[in-house]
């Protein structure tokens, strides 16, 4: 009976390239992590150097604020220890994860038949034509989804 290999036991330049620059990623955000106070530290989840550009991300607005303000500190720390030399510094929002509260949102309630037919002739006596457009493909739209 033969047992099998895991998958990264076996040589692989692709998959030994990209662990590499993760284990770089991870000691530049170590670096950039020690030059912050501990509750902002904490908030800063992972960088990346993109040609001379030190890519920051974060979970909100209000922490990549804050993280501004070090912004200068951050770039003498990584300068001095590593190779890549990047000039600037750019903050970016990780997107939050989908959640099955997402996912599952309230139904949408369509107006009645009386209400999009009142639509419709507003839309047919109002004298602006941009108005009167909106407010005919609002009631041709509520008239197909109302079925």
């Amino acid at each position: 009976m033969s047992q099998l290999k895991p998958v990264l036991a076996y040589p692989n330049r692709a998959s030994s390239y990209f662990l590499g620059r993760i284990a770089s990623q991870n000691k530049i955000l170590a670096q950039i992590r020690a030059v912050l106070p501990e509750n902002l530290a904490n908030q800063a989840q992972a960088c990346v150097i993109e040609k001379r550009k030190l890519l920051i991300y974060v979970n909100s607005a209000a922490w990549a604020s804050r993280l501004r303000f070090y912004s200068r500190a951050i770039l003498t720390a990584v300068n001095d220890k590593t190779d890549a030399a990047p000039d600037t510094i750019q903050i970016r929002l990780l997107m939050p994860r989908q959640t099955d509260a997402w996912a599952t949102s309230a139904p949408v309630k369509i107006p009645s038949e009386e209400t999009i037919e009142l639509l419709h002739s507003s839309a047919i006596h109002t004298p602006s034509e941009r108005l009167a457009e909106a407010l005919l493909n609002l009631s041709t739209t509520l008239k197909r989804l109302s079925g």
